[in-house]
Order: C-alpha cells, then sequence, then structure tokens
C-alpha cells in the first residue's frame, strides 16, 4: 500500500482510487508526472493513501494503450478493476456491475482499519466508484455507514454508474426530501470534451451532487459542490490553486470542528 505526504500535524487524510486496468502505483505515477506535483503541492496538507482494486486483469485484458504506457504485466506488475464488465468509453451502459460491492466492503475495511479518512480521491472507474459512496454517505444510506468522518470527494473524469447495485442512488436527486443529506465537499474535474470520454458524465455528476447542496447559512463551507475543467484528454492533470484551495477550506472545517470537539471533552473532563 502506497502512502504519500507527511504524517505529521493535522492534516486530511484521503484514499485515492486507480482508474480502470491501472493500480496504486500507476494512480501515484500518474499524479506526480509534471511540476509541481502532487507530492510537491499538497504534502503541507493532505496524506494519501494508494489502493489496488481487488479485482486482477488477465494479461489479454490489458489494452495496448496501458503496456506502452507502463508496461506489460509480469510477476511484479499487475493491473487492476473495481469492478468486472466495464467496456472502456461506454459510461452509459445499464449492466450489473459485479463485483462492486466487494470493492465497497473492501474499502470500508480499510477505512476501519487505518482511519480515520476524510475523503477520497478518485480517477476514471476510480473516481466513479468514490462518488458511489460519497453519494451513499450524502444520502445517508446505511450501506456506507462504516464511512465516518466522509466529508471530501475529488473526482477526477468520473461518471454517475447507470447500472448494478448502487445506481438508484443518482435517480430522482432532486425529487427526495432535503433532510437526509450528509454535507460533502465535492469538486469534479474533467478534460476537453472532445477529448476526455468522461467530461459530459463528469458535467452530470456534478449536477447530481449540486441537486443535493444545502442551502442552510449554516452550512456555508461544509457543502460545497465546484468544477474546473481543463483542455487535455482523459487523464489526471496537474493540481491547481483552486483544488489547493478547496482543500484548504475543507481542512480549515476540519480543524474547526475537531477544536470544538476538544473543548467539549475538555469541559467534561
Amino acid at each position: 500500500a502506497a502512502i504519500m505526504g507527511n504524517l505529521f500535524g493535522s492534516q486530511l487524510r484521503l484514499l485515492c482510487l486507480h482508474g480502470y486496468s491501472t493500480s496504486e502505483e500507476v494512480m501515484e505515477m500518474q499524479m506526480n508526472a509534471f511540476e509541481p506535483s502532487f507530492a510537491d503541492f499538497f504534502s503541507d496538507l493532505v496524506t494519501l493513501r494508494f489502493v489496488n482494486a481487488p479485482f486482477k486483469m488477465e494479461p489479454e485484458e490489458v489494452s495496448a494503450d496501458i503496456v506502452k504506457a507502463f508496461g506489460p504485466m509480469s510477476d511484479d506488475r499487475a493491473y487492476y478493476r473495481w469492478w468486472h464488465g466495464h467496456q472502456v468509453g461506454q459510461l452509459d451502459r445499464d449492466y450489473p456491475h459485479n463485483g462492486m460491492e466487494e470493492s465497497v466492503a473492501m474499502l470500508a475495511k480499510i477505512w476501519k482499519e487505518e482511519g480515520p479518512f476524510d475523503g477520497i480521491i478518485g480517477f476514471s472507474q476510480g473516481a466513479a466508484l468514490a462518488s458511489v459512496i460519497a453519494m451513499g454517505v450524502k444520502m445517508r444510506d446505511p450501506r456506507f455507514a462504516a464511512f465516518t468522518g466522509f466529508r471530501v470527494l475529488v473526482s477526477l473524469s468520473g461518471w454517475a454508474v447507470k447500472g448494478g447495485p448502487y445506481a438508484e442512488l443518482f435517480k430522482n436527486l432532486e425529487k427526495r426530501p432535503e433532510s437526509p443529506s450528509a454535507l460533502l465537499a465535492t469538486y469534479f474535474s474533467a478534460g476537453d470534451p472532445g477529448k476526455d470520454r468522461a467530461r459530459r458524465n463528469s458535467e452530470e455528476l456534478l449536477q447530481m451532487f449540486g441537486a443535493r447542496k444545502s442551502s442552510r447559512e449554516d452550512d456555508v463551507g461544509k457543502d460545497v459542490v465546484l468544477h474546473e475543467w481543463h483542455v487535455s484528454g482523459h487523464l489526471i492533470s496537474r493540481p491547481t490553486e483552486q483544488l489547493r484551495n478547496f482543500l484548504l477550506d475543507v481542512k480549515a472545517v476540519k480543524d474547526a470542528e475537531d477544536a470544538k470537539d476538544s473543548t467539549r471533552s475538555c469541559s467534561r473532563a
């Protein structure tokens, strides 16, 4: 399990979920392939825990593009997926998404045993799974009760799943009662519409989370829906000041809540 960041001080702790047919090592490479890297840009702010999906690809399933970019599968290099049945580029297809429940259970176990965590950064298929968990938490769905303290989602070229056990989370959101929603800070990014196959779906996902945004004045800063589009394709783009400021605001809310909790504990002592 790869961990990036400064382990000392008050930081946000985020799980990182890689894209389809890659790995935690590949995602870390993708996030640090430019200057400034994610490691440089956020080392004082976040600790990142990279996670491999539970389902290993077969060598013949790995695309030539992945092999060219990161090398063929071998004894010391494997590629993974978060569920079965995904077909690249077919993001609106309704199919069973077999294995997604196992992936959620695996992440819940990590969340419990290695936490506390504050949220998830996901790319592509990893962003789609992260969005499932975030929407489940937001809607207070009991299937996601293990993700206590979830406060931030960063979705990079993600989408709302159209089939499988969690598809109903994304349906008829504007018609549901306002009261059940939990407060989340959400950030969406994707590439140029002509280059990133997930751009339109990321815009749709942005609207879905926006439909559940709280309008209460007391929730300002706690229930945030931001987006930032880039000009490249289906990839993790370089970190931006807007993303850094977004995470700084999330951290400020967390620090204020932690300070309030500490004061309460002292007063009861």
